[in-house]
């Protein structure tokens, strides 16, 4: 069973994404951390610096790193899937 709340899956997911087609960061609906979570069965919330509900759900970090793949530009999943991958590395 795969970890869904894990960027090796996030990096697999955006592979199988057209690398030129583009998403938006606003809204949440159309963000590249806001589909993952829709299509892998999470629930998407814009994470905050004191997200003490979602590091209890455990979600937290992951999230964090999500949004910080989704909020930079260029905003195509080629260009997140760069970035996917240098955060799966570290």
């Amino acid at each position: 069973m795969k970890n869904v709340m894990s960027i090796s899956n996030v990096v697999a997911w955006l592979k199988t994404k057209d690398p030129a087609g583009t998403y938006e960061y606003r809204p949440a609906s159309r963000c590249l951390a806001g589909q993952y979570c829709r299509e892998h069965g999470l629930v998407y919330r814009v994470p905050v610096i004191d997200d003490r509900e979602g590091l209890k759900a455990g979600q937290g970090r992951f999230v964090q790193v999500l949004e910080m793949i989704a909020v930079a530009h260029p905003h195509t999943y080629g260009a997140a899937l760069e970035r996917a991958m240098v955060a799966e590395r570290s």
